[in-house]
């Protein structure tokens, strides 16, 4: 069985965790993956003593991935336009 999974979800990427696997290291996988693609341009970085939120632009339109310590990483907010270009980088990513 696979650890972790992508899901499309309307225009929300989801991340299955079946198996647990801490999901700050998935988190830091993302923006690291994130900040390395030429198609993606992080715009804002929020760290809070509870929630990290990242504001990118893919494809001229927004792109919001959070991470709380408590409830882990929130459904990824894309566009009908960035959807799957996302989509492709956090299904690579959380395969590494």
């Amino acid at each position: 069985m696979k650890k972790l999974n992508v899901i499309i979800n309307k225009n929300d990427i989801i991340i299955r965790n079946t198996e647990r696997v801490p999901e700050d290291s998935i988190f830091k996988k993302l923006i690291e993956s994130f900040g390395n693609n030429k198609k993606i341009q992080i715009k804002d970085k929020i760290v809070g003593p509870s929630e990290n939120v990242i504001i990118a632009k893919c494809n001229n339109d927004e792109v919001i991935l959070s991470y709380d310590i408590d409830y882990g990483i929130s459904p990824i907010k894309c566009t009908a336009a960035n959807i799957e270009t996302i989509f492709n980088v956090v299904d690579k990513a959380i395969k590494r």
